[in-house]
């Protein structure tokens, strides 16, 4: 069962331009590029993970998932680099025709590098997919992933008086069945904790955080009071782990309370394969 686009608008979501879809209608046909939503630009966490993959060798093979309208892998061909994009959306013949929700397959150790910028938000199970890509990478091999920051001090506050998360508005989701292909939209918000438990479970940890454009400067002053006030409290919590965990906990707290997670639109993360 798929389910037909009824309406389609773009919008702009702070960076690049979108395709923004509503879903009704249930029907039997595949998914087709009308069924996802693609960004048409090239945001800043495209050019932070792009500047990062520039540096390795020339050739080095690089997968692209979910590859969207292609630009970010053209950009890495351009770079001299082999982009294998993957996406289902149909946008290119030359895509793999790859289900993020699925194992992928693909050989263990295949790869040089994977990219998957806002990809993991759209999953019912998003854990699978980055065990997935750690496992497809090789020992050594970096795994870029970006999703929308709900950590950055503008979802906090429209999750206070709202009850919703930036990027994450209940009411812009359709209801699709479990067995839908197609895209269902920001349904899984997903934390730096979460995402670096993931990965150190999958037998890869976070390297660095990586830039993005920052959300909503003007209330800068407003945020940087509440943090203060807040930091008490952040002691106390960093505090409660064992001594063991003492190093784990003094890193935790320092990427969860940098610029780069506090301000940005989204979270860029560099994993590494051990």
């Amino acid at each position: 069962m798929r389910w037909a686009v009824v309406h389609q608008s773009e919008k702009n979501w702070g960076v690049g331009r979108y395709t923004r879809l509503v879903l009704s209608v249930p029907v039997a046909a595949p998914p087709t590029s009308e069924h996802f939503i693609a960004c048409h630009g090239f945001p800043p966490y495209m050019h932070s993970i792009l500047e990062a993959l520039a540096l390795l060798p020339a050739g080095s093979r690089i997968l692209d998932i979910p590859s969207g309208r292609g630009q970010f892998s053209d950009a890495l061909r351009e770079a001299g680099l082999d982009a294998v994009s993957a996406d289902l959306n149909g946008q290119r013949e030359d895509y793999l025709p790859l289900d993020m929700s699925a194992p992928l397959p693909l050989e263990d150790a295949s790869f040089d590098a994977v990219v998957c910028t806002e990809g993991l938000e759209h999953l019912l199970a998003p854990q699978s997919l980055v065990e997935e890509l750690v496992r497809i990478v090789k020992p050594g091999g970096s795994i870029y992933l970006s999703v929308p920051n709900v950590h950055n001090f503008y979802s906090r506050l429209q999750f206070l008086f709202t009850g919703t998360l930036f990027q994450f508005q209940a009411y812009d989701v359709p209801d699709t069945p479990r067995t839908y292909q197609g895209d269902r939209c920001h349904v899984t918000p997903i934390t730096f904790p979460q995402l670096r438990w993931w990965a150190w479970m999958a037998g890869a940890e976070v390297v660095e955080l990586l830039a993005d454009k920052e959300k909503r400067k003007l209330g800068k002053p407003l945020y940087w009071m509440l943090h203060q006030l807040g930091r008490p409290w952040r002691r106390k919590l960093e505090k409660s782990g064992t001594v063991e965990l003492e190093a784990r906990n003094q890193r935790l707290q320092e990427m969860l309370n940098s610029k780069k997670t506090l301000y940005a639109r989204s979270l860029v993360l560099h994993l590494k394969r051990k």
